[in-house]
């Protein structure tokens, strides 16, 4: 009998030393485990260790999907306001295009478009047309930069007018353009 305990103790030996070297990582069901692997990983609660991981992957997955949704709806929201900026802008360069022409207008019936005029015209001309031709993909930053141009060409031309004609109807011009930018 004492045989016998011995002899079953010898063959139960492995098998429990086994069940307790067996990792978390070797008890994947996605492999062929052998009878005494899946005895391991029962016995020694690498299958529930496993499952734990699993669910603890699971679960931060789900939070970084739920900030990259996050984030993505607050970029939608800036782009939908980044687009209506950008249709309120080119309606501020329709007026600007419009009251360069009726400056235009003005000052060559005045007798008052000359050269220096004329370029400070073509220079706010292509600062506008350059802020116009933009695409709605620019940066924030460029658009400000462009912006900058734009007013800084405006101001030229009404210091230039300013000092060149002096007069009550064109000081009107000036603060017509002036309004667009304020």
């Amino acid at each position: 009998m004492k045989n016998l305990k011995l002899k079953a103790l010898a063959v139960v030996m492995p098998l429990m030393l086994t069940a307790c070297t067996t990792t978390p990582d070797e008890c994947d069901p996605t492999g062929d485990p052998s009878m005494l692997a899946k005895l391991g990983c029962v016995v020694s609660g690498s299958y529930q260790k496993r499952v734990e991981v699993k669910q603890q992957e699971i679960k931060s997955l789900r939070e970084e999907q739920q900030k990259s949704l996050n984030s993505v709806l607050e970029l939608e929201k800036n782009r939908s306001q980044m687009i209506a900026d950008r249709a309120y802008r080119l309606k501020q360069l329709d007026k600007i295009q419009s009251q360069i022409d009726d400056l235009r207008v003005s000052l060559k019936q005045k007798g008052a478009l000359n050269k220096t005029l004329e370029t400070k015209l073509a220079n706010l001309q292509k600062a506008k047309d350059d802020y116009a031709n933009m695409s709605a993909n620019a940066s924030t930053m460029e658009n400000r930069q462009k912006e900058r141009e734009l007013e800084t060409q405006q101001k030229n031309l009404n210091e230039t007018i300013a000092a060149m004609v002096g007069s009550n109807n064109q000081t009107s011009d000036d603060e017509t353009l002036d309004s667009i930018f304020n």
